[in-house]
């Protein structure tokens, strides 16, 4: 049975949680080498807790879902003029801003 350790806050398991749903591919972004190597490793981390071997960009997509989530002057400018309804994003903004959006792309 997979190894429980205690995360950064005090609980067993790892701070990110996964469900499966279908990815897209999208824009391409230059890392940090350092920030990559700890991406490269953390779905080894996830698989020795969980058992699931998550792809990294599912551990990209939640940590930065995570992030964004947790800052309220973000939240609170996607709700105000950074969340209007464009042909591009729909209302998933003005959404997500109120976590009202689950990861479906």
């Amino acid at each position: 049975m997979a190894n429980r350790s205690k995360n950064g806050n005090g609980s067993a398991g790892p701070v990110l949680q996964f469900e499966h749903i279908e990815r897209r591919e999208s824009a391409k972004y230059q890392v940090d080498v350092r920030v990559l190597e700890m991406l490269e490793k953390y779905p080894d981390y996830i698989a020795e807790q969980t058992g699931h071997k998550p792809p990294v960009d599912q551990v990209v997509e939640k940590a930065l879902e995570q992030v964004l989530n947790s800052d309220a002057g973000f939240k609170k400018y996607l709700s105000n003029a950074g969340g209007k309804t464009t042909a591009r994003n729909g209302n998933h903004a003005a959404n997500a801003a109120n976590g009202n959006v689950k990861s479906t792309a």
